[in-house]
């Protein structure tokens, strides 16, 4: 079984705007001691804080670098192949036939695997040659035992992926969320690395593709888009980074790029709840005209780690007019990075000046294409507000600020609204987000 490490809970204490950086804390928990620690999810219903994983005096562990290949780039699509690397000799690869029998159209061109037609396999496309696969919950349960093998007589597993936070952490958790194997796999497995972050964190490094580093320190190398490749060429870019033979949690950069286990699951958990939200959102960035979909995403991933959705950004434009909206938009950016931001997040890419200014482009289109967002339209939504408040002591400005941001710390207004009880209406959905 896994033994517990230390951990350390990074957190920041918010400061002025004025100062430029906020204070970063850090909390060491001895593991050892009678100490109950509250979860992050408990304490919060934002973006997790980091959680990084450090190896405690005699604790030995194995780095195991892994790559998975999905039915596409979403947390609702499955694995098609887990790939793992030890070293050179010890591989493990399994196929996965997906539950869904499908394949999206464009990760199939890349990975060069599609369901068989008769849906019981699947068909290299680059051969046209059948594939050896297994279930879901088969392959899964084969890479635990293999990761048992590997383990021997260390403490524990840490898996290392490129870019892992974004798509293949979130997938594999999931995966063995709805087998019921995470149990199973945190007797093994003690903290996932990240290993963009640590070439990220090298000024001397442009281009942090898997492809671009394999050609950068060792030499050329096809696109191969397989699991086990992709772990197998992992392995040997961040042995040859190092200089070392055998990666470890001594290595610093590694373990700095580390997370616990927990801190993986409450980050998948917050990215199912916004996930759905997406899509909506993305509609604020689709007259921009800038190359590539990047900056568009960090805006959108700012607005998502504040906890808007698009709807609460319409209410509120339609409630407080221009300059409000914006002013409150981006001191509820600016909270979130103070507070929140971090390589989870994604966010740092955009300042909550710009977002807020793009925000309100988008909306003051939006009304100029529709004039109904007028007087009449603001009225109506008014009027049924009043009409949802039982305290003679709830003023409108107060009421509206406790239904948008009934989870942020605006104690004051809960107080003045704690006789509140929402009356479903179609103008508006009161319920905080």
């Amino acid at each position: 079984m896994a033994q517990p490490y230390d951990t350390i809970f990074a957190y920041k204490v918010e400061t002025p705007p004025f100062n430029r950086e906020p204070l970063l804390c850090f909390v060491i928990v001895q593991t050892g001691k009678k100490q109950r620690v509250r979860s992050i999810g408990e304490a919060m219903s934002h973006p997790p804080m980091e959680e990084y994983l450090l190896p405690s005096s005699g604790q030995r562990h194995r780095v195991v670098c892994y790559d998975l290949e999905t039915t596409g780039l979403e947390l609702v699509d499955e694995i098609v192949q887990i790939g793992g690397s030890v070293d050179q000799a010890r591989i493990f690869s399994k196929y996965i036939v997906p539950a869904t029998r499908r394949v999206h159209p464009v990760a199939a061109r890349i990975i060069g695997l599609q369901v068989m037609n008769g849906r019981k396999g699947l068909q290299d496309l680059r051969d046209n040659t059948p594939v050896d696969a297994v279930d879901e919950g088969s392959g899964l349960k084969e890479f635990l035992h293999w990761l048992e093998e590997v383990r021997g007589d260390v403490d524990g597993i840490i898996l290392a992926s490129h870019g892992a936070i974004f798509l293949d952490i979130p997938v594999l958790l999931i995966a063995l969320r709805r087998n019921k194997l995470i149990d199973r796999f945190k007797q093994i497995v003690s903290g996932f690395c990240d290993t963009y972050a640590i070439f990220r964190a090298d000024l001397k490094i442009r281009d942090y593709k898997l492809q671009s580093l394999y050609e950068q320190f060792i030499g050329r190398r096809p696109e191969k888009h397989r699991a086990q490749e992709d772990a197998r060429d992992l392995h040997t870019i961040l042995t040859t980074y190092f200089k070392t033979e055998q990666l470890s949690m001594e290595l610093r950069p590694l373990a700095q790029a580390t997370y616990t286990v927990r801190c993986m699951e409450e980050y998948t958990s917050w990215r199912e709840s916004i996930e759905p939200h997406r899509a909506d959102l993305m509609t604020i960035t689709a007259s921009w005209n800038v190359r590539g979909d990047k900056l568009k995403k960090v805006l959108v991933k700012n607005l998502l780690a504040a906890g808007y959705t698009y709807k609460r950004l319409a209410d509120e434009f339609r409630i407080h007019g221009d300059q409000v909206f914006k002013n409150r938009l981006e001191q509820s950016i600016l909270h979130m990075k103070m507070t929140y931001e971090s390589y989870l997040t994604d966010t740092k890419d955009m300042s909550a000046r710009v977002v807020a200014n793009r925000v309100l482009e988008h909306f003051k289109r939006m009304r100029s294409a529709q004039p109904e967002w007028g007087g009449e339209a603001r009225h109506m939504f008014n009027q049924s507000v009043k009409g949802s408040c039982h305290s003679d002591r709830c003023t409108l400005p107060d009421f509206l600020i406790v239904t948008e941001y009934a989870c942020t710390v605006v104690t004051r207004e809960l107080i003045l609204c704690d006789n509140y009880a929402p009356q479903p209406t179609h103008h508006a959905d009161h319920k905080a987000v």
